[in-house]
């Protein structure tokens, strides 16, 4: 494994944004259309960190089309979350050259996870956390009964 800086586009409505503690109304747009920032970024790192939060508030990836441009316009390595809980989608987006999809809600699914890095090695698992260490989970917006350092002991030796 070596060290790699993930510069991170978050796509809401179609547009670059960065929200405030995760919160959809504390949405700062930054004007530039997602592309044109993620050739920005790529051009220095050649890596992305991609979040769709159409697809995490809502559970399915909502702006592939547009992640699908990021790949083919930058040849970046590119990861990407939000809304990933169904094995159609994660096969969708690696069909588009994305190369790890990142699982976050998910995760709550320990049988799911396995089958799915099983399947695609480089699938990478976001526990975020929210209230004491409690995973966050649907984009923010409630917290599970798991906690981050349960959800990592479960996983950690695959």
């Amino acid at each position: 494994m070596r060290f790699r800086v993930f510069p991170a586009v978050d796509i809401l409505n179609g547009r670059a944004v960065r929200l405030y503690r995760g919160m959809r109304e504390r949405a700062t747009d930054y004007g530039d259309p997602p592309v044109e920032v993620a050739e920005r970024f790529a051009s220095v790192t050649g890596t992305l960190h991609i979040i769709d939060l159409d697809g995490a508030f809502t559970g399915s990836p909502k702006n592939m089309a547009v992640v699908k441009r990021i790949v083919d316009r930058t040849g970046a390595y590119v990861q990407v979350g939000g809304g990933f809980r169904r094995m159609e989608a994660i096969e969708e987006a690696y069909s588009t050259g994305v190369r790890s999809v990142i699982l976050g809600t998910a995760a709550q699914d320990l049988d799911f996870v396995r089958e799915v890095v099983r399947l695609f090695p480089d699938t990478a698992v976001s526990l975020d956390s929210r209230g004491g260490g409690l995973m966050a989970t649907n984009g923010w917006t409630r917290v599970s009964g798991r906690h981050v350092s349960s959800g990592y002991s479960a996983m950690k030796g695959w």
